[in-house]
């Protein structure tokens, strides 16, 4: 599912200067970022179809299950430990009774998360989208405590603006993306 490419529209105007026979032809057109917003603001889950949310579900299922695996490491430990003393305590890191920053707990859950290379991939992106992508979105939804909706929401833009980005620049990914970036 890609959600923006191919909507891609061309604006075409043609404004004349009073008393001038220049006329100047504007061609204007949504940037990627443009329209990369345009889709996470107006993204629903009430208008996602029922197969993508059961498979967003499971991808988040697998994820956990990457995490909580890659959490019985010794390198783990040592991340949960460094960045578990950091204040202010807003969001989990995932296998350890520890609470961190949300930034930092998003960074020791998607370091763990793939440590034990049990993560997801998008073969034609050439990414393991669920590592950046859970951990930024469990650690903001824990911290500003919004619903599991919400939370699932943010999982399938998250996948879709990633996949989408990895599929454009694919693969060549060592000169402008590198991989899981």
């Amino acid at each position: 599912m890609t959600p923006f490419f191919g909507l891609l529209h061309l604006r075409a105007s043609c404004k004349a200067e009073v008393g001038s026979v220049v006329a100047v032809l504007e061609l204007s057109r949504p940037s990627y970022a443009e329209l990369l917003a345009s889709f996470t603001r107006s993204f629903k889950l009430s208008n996602t179809p029922k197969n993508v949310v059961e498979h967003a579900k499971l991808c988040f299922l697998d994820w956990l299950g990457a995490t909580l695996a890659g959490s019985a490491e010794k390198e783990a430990e040592v991340l949960a430990e460094v960045f578990g003393e950091l204040s202010p305590k807003e969001s989990s890191i995932v296998g350890f009774k520890l609470k961190a920053p949300s930034q930092a707990a998003a960074y020791v859950n998607g370091a763990v998360s793939h440590m034990v290379e049990l993560d997801d991939i998008h073969r034609e992106a050439i990414i393991h989208p669920g590592v950046p992508v859970v951990p930024a979105a469990l650690a903001l939804a824990e911290k500003q405590d919004v619903s599991g909706e919400k939370l699932l929401e943010a999982i399938i833009v998250g996948y879709e603006v990633e996949i989408s980005i990895g599929k454009a620049v694919n693969p060549s990914h060592y000169k402008y993306w590198h991989t899981t970036g």
